[in-house]
C-alpha cells in the first residue's frame, strides 16, 4: 500500500478543537450583530447621515451572511 492509499486517521482532539473554534466564531458574530443593530438604532435616532447609516447597514449585512454560513440561522 502506498502513502496515497493509506486510510485517513481522524484526530479526535483536533476535531473537538474545531468545534470550539466554530462555537467561538458563532458567539462573536452574534455579539457583533447585536452591537451593530444597537449602533444603527442609536445613529437613526441621533439623526446620522445616510452615508453613515449605509456603512453600518453594509457591515450588518455582511455579518448576517457570515451568521448564515456559520449555521446561526436568524440572529
Amino acid at each position: 500500500m502506498t502513502t496515497d492509499q493509506q486510510p485517513v486517521e481522524h484526530d479526535q482532539l483536533s476535531e473537538e478543537a474545531d468545534l470550539l473554534t466554530i462555537r467561538e466564531a458563532q458567539a462573536r458574530v452574534a455579539e457583533r450583530i447585536r452591537d451593530l443593530r444597537q449602533e444603527l438604532e442609536t445613529l437613526q435616532h441621533g439623526g446620522a447621515g445616510s452615508i453613515e447609516l449605509e456603512a453600518v447597514r453594509g457591515r450588518l449585512d455582511h455579518l448576517m451572511e457570515a451568521a448564515e454560513r456559520l449555521g446561526l440561522g436568524r440572529v
